[in-house]
């Protein structure tokens, strides 16, 4: 977690190490307090304009900033991050500070893409084997004797052979 206050009127952002390593800013420098430019340089390009739109909106609006986006780190590694402030106005009207923190979340995006990557490959293989599959889930009395079922997931070979679509998420005697 790193942490920034930004004093918009002088365009000076005071931020902690963390916050500075993470978007490639001397954390000297940082401390001391660097123009917005220096930060936003670290964000992936193709996050710079959503991001800069998000911050307009919320010097406009006053709610809260939460946005996702990357930063560039060195090697040509990616770094995911989370970052949520709060700005305050002047007497004026018009937004004076901005701060908040921001969290590295490269591990959990890491996590879900793999998660992703891996249901992919199993939705594929379910799909295309030619054996008529399905995945159900039994429902038992108070006796513990099984009463019906309901279907989970079904390729599309099982609809084939056995004639019935559109049944998962069903019970059988809703079926039948």
């Amino acid at each position: 977690i790193g942490l920034w206050q930004w004093d918009v009127r002088a365009d000076r952002v005071v931020a902690d190490e963390r916050f500075a390593r993470l978007y490639g800013v001397d954390p000297a420098r940082a401390a001391k307090g660097a123009p917005i430019a220096e930060f936003i340089g670290g964000v992936h390009p193709d996050d710079r304009t959503a991001l800069t739109q998000l911050i307009t909106r919320v010097f406009e609006t006053g709610e809260p900033f939460a946005c996702e986006y990357r930063l560039l780190q060195p090697g040509d590694r990616i770094r995911h991050v989370l970052a949520r402030g709060q700005v305050t106005f002047g007497d004026d009207g018009k937004a004076a500070h901005f701060g908040g923190a921001t969290i590295d979340i490269t591990d959990q995006r890491t996590a879900e893409l793999a998660l992703r990557e891996s249901q992919s490959r199993y939705q594929s293989l379910f799909d295309s084997i030619d054996a008529g599959f399905c995945i159900i889930e039994m429902k038992f009395d108070e006796t513990g004797a099984p009463i019906d079922y309901r279907f989970l997931e079904i390729n599309p070979a099982f609809e084939r052979q056995t004639g019935l679509s559109d049944a998962q998420g069903k019970w059988m005697l809703d079926i039948a």
